[in-house]
């Protein structure tokens, strides 16, 4: 294959990702089957791979992937191509494409010397390399990769070497460039005594920024090289500078409270970053007015907001077979095909739902309440579940617009229905919760009265009964399942943590199973969708929310907790379904039809 490979024709491309359609289109100009057309495949495949320089156990990701194919890994390259390659590298200058040539090889090679080589040969081919002038994510990710190797590898020259190639880019580029350069230093731990030197050239580039948001992230930068004991000392100005930024642009968008008001949050969060001993006066003064700011431009954006409105949906036969269900001779025959005929939503049809939410999934948002406070924002960090922000967000809009529908259409014309029909008292309630292993015994009572307030349509008395005992209920549960749910804290006193906590420990799933579990997260925890729990507990909840259609699903929900365990009890006792316990077979003696 090197017989066919011109060396100057393979040099002069700007990125890899232009070598890699260059070739491949090079390569479709041979026979099929001939050495020029594996050669310059070989070369596009390389070229074509994704590389996370920081990524140690697999650096390298294919660029596309799709409908079960993608493209080349290094581990898909057979002999004669890793062959051809040892052959190029000695006669092709030091290149991007050298140095990703050398790294395949190195990933690929198992005898430890010949390891050492190909890492020391690729550290010294990348310090060639310039980041001058303005280097693409490619060329700083390659240096990241060549710094990790260097690092690992004990290769002093190449170190310095390396940290001499980031500085010349570091001094000598603009802004972008510093700020990433700084960026790839920082990840490759290469400090040593230039940290002071980095942090003040961002501070100075940062001043002399007119743009708000590449002035905040230079300042971000400049915080994270600061070391020593008086670190936060030197960063106090930084962060306040950071706080005047955003100030200067709240300031400045006259034309929407929304952003003006999620600015002034960010002015905040950087002023109370600051230590309260390191804060100017000025500073100190906007610590203590910004958080009514912060409330008067949440209620002016609350008037900007415009409605989403999509088509109808027709639930009237929805609601006519849930009438209908209601109308069965025998009450409990009745509940059982009530709760049969709308289960609760899984965890995977969740997950499945917020993939089908289209250019949702590509924007950040905010969740906004209606007393015009901020309660959550996809571009956070923290995983539930193991879900990313954004594709959570998404589940629970789509799981409070599923109950909505369940709640309009099967529960509440069912509900009427049943409570016409059926004159079900307290004691019909402690029966059924009586054989809930869900329920603790020392709030069976408690919960029965919930389902009895529920079932003659005071939702909102219902609600605040049920949604403390939930959490009761899930914490016994974790208990019972030896789970440690107390905290201690220093001073050697116990707290117990809310639901949302509760929910958060690993072992929930396993306990409570995760398709339970993420009903119960997505209706009574936070911070987005119904959040009942925190809203019922914190008197958030107005009064036609207290009885509106999230309330009465969480009645349902915990109406079919207690109800499965004792429907399928009494099958087992009385021989099978076919048993009409309508009178005394019953809950108690009082279901009887009207």
């Amino acid at each position: 294959m090197l017989a066919a490979i011109d060396p100057d024709v393979i040099a002069g491309d700007a990125t890899l990702i232009d070598a890699h359609s260059r070739f491949q289109s090079i390569a479709d100009e041979f026979d099929g089957e001939s050495a020029g057309a594996h050669a310059y495949r070989n070369l596009s495949a390389i070229a074509g791979m994704m590389l996370d320089g920081a990524d140690w156990d697999r650096p390298y990701s294919p660029l596309m992937s799709l409908g079960g194919k993608r493209t080349a890994l290094p581990d898909d390259l057979d002999d004669e191509a890793l062959g051809f390659f040892r052959l190029l590298l000695d006669e092709v200058p030091s290149s991007g494409l050298a140095a990703r040539m050398c790294d395949i090889l190195f990933v690929r090679e198992t005898e430890r010397a010949s390891r050492y080589a190909l890492a020391k040969r690729h550290t010294d081919i990348v310090a060639e390399l310039s980041l001058l002038p303005d280097p693409d994510d490619e060329s700083i990710q390659t240096w990241i990769r060549a710094a990790e190797i260097a690092g690992r590898y004990r290769l002093d020259d190449g170190v310095q070497a390396l940290t001499a190639r980031a500085l010349e880019g570091f001094r000598g580029g603009t802004p972008t460039v510093a700020w990433h350069v700084a960026q790839a230093m920082r990840r490759a731990r290469y400090f040593g005594g230039h940290s002071t030197e980095i942090a003040e050239r961002l501070n100075a580039l940062a001043s002399a920024e007119p743009n708000a948001h590449a002035k905040v992230q230079l300042l971000e930068e400049s915080i994270r090289w600061r070391r020593g004991s008086d670190a936060e000392e030197r960063a106090a100005p930084s962060r306040e500078a950071i706080g005047d930024a955003w100030w200067q642009e709240a300031k400045q968008r006259k034309d929407s409270s929304l952003v003006a008001r999620n600015f002034l949050g960010n002015a905040y969060s950087a002023y109370r970053a600051v230590p309260r001993h390191l804060r100017s006066e000025r500073t100190r003064k906007r610590v203590g007015k910004l958080p009514r700011l912060i409330r008067v431009a949440g209620e002016s954006a609350l008037g900007e907001m415009q409605k989403v409105r999509g088509g109808p949906i027709d639930l009237s036969p929805i609601v006519e077979q849930a009438e209908a269900i209601a109308n069965d001779t025998d009450v409990i025959r009745g509940l059982a095909r009530w709760f049969s005929a709308a289960p609760l939503q899984t965890f995977e049809d969740a997950l499945q739902s917020a993939d089908q939410s289209g250019l949702l999934s590509l924007v950040t948002t905010s969740t906004i309440t209606d007393d015009a406070r901020k309660v959550h924002s996809t571009d956070e960090d923290r995983l539930r579940s193991g879900v990313d922000p954004s594709r959570w967000a998404r589940m629970v809009k789509n799981y409070s617009l599923h109950i909505t529908a369940i709640a309009t259409g099967h529960i509440r014309p069912a509900l009427m229905q049943f409570s016409t029909n059926y004159r079900l008292d307290i004691r019909d309630f402690e029966v059924i919760v009586s054989a809930s292993g869900f329920v603790p015994a020392d709030r069976k009572s408690l919960y029965a009265r919930g389902l009895h307030h529920g079932y003659y349509g005071r939702v909102t008395e219902s609600l605040f009964i049920l949604a403390p005992t939930i959490e009761a209920c899930v914490r016994s549960a974790l208990q019972a399942s030896a789970v440690e749910t107390r905290n201690v804290k220093t001073n050697d006193t116990e707290i117990e943590p809310g639901l949302s906590a509760l929910l958060e420990l690993p072992e929930a799933d396993e306990v409570l199973g995760v398709d339970l579990a993420w009903n119960i997260r997505a209706l009574f925890c936070g911070p987005t969708g119904p959040n009942l729990r925190n809203r019922v507990a914190h008197g958030l909840l107005g009064e036609a929310e207290s009885c509106g259609d999230a309330a009465l699903y969480a009645w349902w929900l915990a109406f079919l907790l207690a109800f499965t365990p004792y429907y399928h009890a009494l099958r087992s006792e009385q021989g099978g379904p076919e048993h009409a316990p309508g009178a005394a077979g019953s809950a108690h003696a009082s279901g009887v039809s009207e």
